[in-house]
């Protein structure tokens, strides 16, 4: 049993089940989705979504452990009940299930960040300021490499160029190159997007077509 799937024993029969009997099933659904989402798990994901931003968390980190497991548990029973959600294994389903906890990470403790950096400048820069893409989930072994362009080291001109051209294109690829804007890693982007990161290479290679014409 990996990490992610300790707990989801019986997952995926519960998640059919909610889909074909919500208001029957929706509490037990629930209860097993707290149950994979274990306080160590949970504060591993705050941890990395807040990075050198720890000490600067305004709520104390159980409430936010507890916040955080409480939004997954939202999210992921609207989810599963939209209509082209498919049932997956119990380790895919509960891997889809810590994705969608990784992201409310990011999104809850940039909540509660305050708005001033440890060395008194103004924090300017938002962990994720992007819809979180439900999909696949990265996987496990690919390295953490910095994303810092889609070609050697692209201008800040040629990225602005390669942005205005996606919007209008391609969301998924404007959503991509906004992260590597703000300097999030290959698998930061693809764990924020909710794909992997085969997925953020595709991108950049759109990217790099797109700044040519």
């Amino acid at each position: 049993m990996t990490k992610h799937d300790s707990n989801a024993s019986g997952l995926s029969d519960l998640i059919t089940s909610y889909i074909d009997f919500p208001e029957k099933t929706g509490n037990e659904l629930a209860k097993k989705i707290l149950e994979i989402l274990t306080s160590h798990s949970v504060r591993n994901k705050i941890s990395k979504a807040a990075g050198g931003y720890r000490t600067q968390i305004s709520i104390g980190l159980d409430h936010l452990v507890e916040e955080v497991r409480q939004e997954t548990v939202i999210n992921c029973l609207e989810q599963f009940l939209k209509p082209d959600y498919e049932v997956m294994l119990d380790e895919q389903s509960a891997k889809y299930v810590h994705n969608a906890a990784q992201f409310a990470a990011y999104a809850l403790v940039d909540r509660h960040l305050g708005s001033v950096t440890k060395d008194g400048k103004e924090r300017t820069k938002r962990l994720s300021t992007t819809p979180y893409k439900w999909g696949e989930s990265p996987e496990e072994d690919e390295q953490n490499t910095p994303a810092v362009s889609f070609t050697n080291d692209p201008s800040h001109e040629m990225l602005e160029l390669a942005l205005e051209k996606a919007k209008a294109t391609d969301t998924s690829l404007h959503q991509c190159l906004s992260l590597l804007q703000k300097g999030h890693t290959q698998l930061e982007v693809a764990e924020i997007m909710g794909v992997s990161d085969r997925t953020v290479r595709n991108h950049l290679k759109k990217a790099a077509e797109l700044v040519r014409y």
